[in-house]
């Protein structure tokens, strides 16, 4: 079934659905059919097909842990803690 299989008797609802259906967030909720005239209309237009909205992105700069970074001090004996290292 298609889009105009399904609203072939109401022309009005047709010509809003082919309008607003292809309006990335208006739809909410769709089925297959409608689904599938998106991603028709997107290829008509030569646009890619929609990704999935909410992936998870890579974590900006400030996010990041900082690295890990050590001395030559602390590597030197590893048996030693460093308040160990400190007080010797």
């Amino acid at each position: 079934m298609t889009l105009e299989e399904r609203y072939a008797d109401d022309a009005v609802l047709l010509e809003f659905y082919r309008k607003n259906l292809p309006k990335a967030g208006w739809p909410g909720a769709t089925d297959d059919v409608e689904r599938r005239f998106v991603a028709a209309t997107r290829r008509e237009q030569g646009r890619k097909p929609r990704g999935r909205p909410f992936q998870p992105k890579t974590p900006s700069p400030s996010q990041r842990p900082a690295p890990l970074v050590r001395d030559e001090e602390e590597s030197a004996d590893p048996s030693l803690h460093p308040t160990e290292r400190a007080a010797s």
